[in-house]
Formats: C-alpha cells, structure tokens, sequence
C-alpha cells in the first residue's frame, strides 16, 4: 500500500483504512519514495479542514436534503457578516436530512441564535469554540 504525492487528503485516508497501518509511504510519478504520512497528518489535516483549532463558534443544523437548503443559512449568515470557517456535511437520522456542522469564527451565540431565529432556521446546537494548537 502506498499513496503518490498527488493524491488527495481523503485518498490517503482511505488507504491508511484500507491496510489497516498508521503509515503509508508516499511516492512519486517514478515510484521513489518522497515521505510518508500516517493517521497523525490525517488527525491534522480533519482539525484544519473542520476549523477546530480556530476560536468561533459551531453550529449544529439538520436540513431537508435538497438543492438549496444549505445555501440559504450561508446567505442569512453572510448578510450579518458572519464568517464562515467551515462546513461539514453529514446524513441525519432520516435519509430526507442532512446534519450540516458549520464553523464560524463569531463566537457571540446568542447573536448567532438571534439570525438563525430571524430567519425560522431551527438548530440542534450552538457552542462556543476556543480553538486549539499543536
């Protein structure tokens, strides 16, 4: 097993679950090994695509799975200048939803309690963030 050094984050990921080992070496269009990465860079790379070590808030929502659904919290936030840092999708209990976790770095919740509110954008959670570094 072994990834090339062109591969994305996630096909390093599969593999590293696929052989079932921490580490994998990391070659080059030739075949010559250029580094390895193991389930450490991954843990890394999830923390800095997900935002978790950046101070904010999260946001925990389950949407109706269809085309737009998502886009209409990202406009609402957007017009009360809210950042967004991430955001992460997921199925929900039923297959009709989508549990959306997004990352902002507001970390005022009640004001962001007070959009969504504004908008009828009913949540399952809202918490603050301190952000963290390794």
């Amino acid at each position: 097993f072994y990834c090339r050094d062109s591969d994305f984050i996630e096909d390093a990921a599969l593999m590293l679950i696929e052989s079932h080992d921490y580490v994998l070496p990391v070659v080059n269009d030739d075949f010559v090994v250029v580094g390895a990465i193991g389930v450490f860079e991954i843990l890394e790379g999830l923390m800095e695509f997900t935002a978790m070590d950046r101070p904010g808030a999260r946001i925990s929502i389950i949407l109706e799975d269809k085309p737009g659904a998502l886009r209409d919290v990202v406009d609402f936030l957007a017009e009360r200048e809210v950042n967004i840092l991430s955001i992460i999708t997921s199925t929900a209990e039923s297959k009709e939803f989508k549990r959306v976790v997004i990352r902002t770095d507001e970390s005022d919740i009640s004001l962001i309690a007070d959009i969504l509110g504004e908008k009828g954008i009913s949540f399952e959670s809202i918490s603050e963030e301190e952000g963290f570094s390794v």
